[in-house]
């Protein structure tokens, strides 16, 4: 900092957390006009995070996807009422890098969110589940 300047040591990973915080902004924030013109082009029934391969993408999105990477390494999904939390697919489980649970090799329900092993009622863990019924 003796010789002035802003005190960046590395400029490629300044860049690279600029855009993974874009990309988290894309999903914190679904309404934003940005967020919607994106969709609209890249990820139309998915998360940003879940997209693998674009058409004829832009400069723009190339580069926020080039945070992919980062971003997942310390991004993980809040359960809240488990509703919108899938139990085998998003990776809830705080370990370095956060990760979905793993199974045991029993049949496992792709779709089976975290709110079906909630009782509504009394918002406890059900001791044991209807696998039939899901």
């Amino acid at each position: 900092m003796e010789k002035g300047g802003l005190g960046f040591r590395d400029l490629k990973q300044f860049n690279l957390a600029l855009l993974a915080k874009q990309l988290w902004r894309l999903i914190h924030f679904p309404s934003s006009l940005l967020a919607r013109i994106l969709k609209s082009r890249y990820y139309r029934n998915a998360n940003p995070l879940e997209v693998e391969k674009s058409n004829n993408p832009s400069y723009g999105w190339t580069s926020i996807m080039s945070a992919k990477n980062l971003l997942k390494t310390g991004h993980r999904r809040s359960i809240g009422s488990g509703d919108t939390t899938f139990l085998w697919k998003d990776s809830s489980i705080p370990a370095n890098p956060p990760r979905p649970p793993i199974d045991c090799g029993v049949y496992r329900d792709p779709l089976l969110l975290v709110s079906h092993l909630l009782d509504p009622v009394s918002k406890e863990w059900r001791d044991s589940i209807e696998w039939k019924r899901f």
